[in-house]
C-alpha cells in the first residue's frame, strides 16, 4: 500500500511496487477541518501526543 504518493526514488530503491494507492488528504494545523470541528486528537497513534502538548 502506497498512502504517501511516494515513489522509487524517494525510497532510494530501483523498484517500489505496490498493491494499491490510497491519497491521504493533509492540511495545515491552522486550516484543518477537524481542528476547526474541535474533534479530539488520538493521542495513542502517529504524533497526537506530540500535537496536543503544543
Amino acid at each position: 500500500m502506497n498512502r504517501g504518493n511516494v515513489e522509487a526514488q524517494e525510497l532510494g530503491v530501483k523498484n517500489f511496487i505496490y498493491l494499491d494507492e490510497i491519497s491521504l488528504p493533509a492540511w495545515p494545523e491552522e486550516a484543518c477541518p477537524l481542528c476547526g470541528d474541535a474533534m479530539p486528537v488520538n493521542v495513542q497513534y502517529a504524533h497526537g501526543a506530540e500535537f496536543s502538548k503544543r
